[in-house]
């Protein structure tokens, strides 16, 4: 997450969840409710570039681990429905990228 300066107008950048915490600040600190509802929505459905209320927000994509890529979801090795042969697979490819230094 940070903050940069183009122009005069600040952008924000950061993850999904990040830029969504940071709106409901900007909610709280006084900001027109229907605005911040609006960029709220627009990044749920994926916008990557967002004006609220005179601020620019990026949405940046999370940095996974190898764990994750591999796994192919945020919970790594806790992801449901992987079986056995998908685990010993997923777990040599991660043994085989480690090594390697990636």
């Amino acid at each position: 997450m940070n903050e940069q300066y183009s122009g005069v107008t600040p952008v924000f950048r950061g993850t999904e969840h990040e830029v969504g915490r940071r709106l409901r600040e900007l909610h709280l600190a006084g900001a027109e409710s229907y605005a911040v509802d609006r960029a709220l929505q627009q990044v749920q459905e994926g916008n990557r570039h967002i004006i609220c209320e005179g601020e620019e927000f990026e949405v940046l994509d999370q940095e996974w681990s190898i764990v994750q890529d591999v796994y192919g979801c945020p919970d790594g090795r806790d992801c449901r429905n992987i079986s056995r042969r998908q685990r010993r697979r997923f777990e040599a490819t991660i043994r085989a990228r480690v090594q390697s230094g990636e």
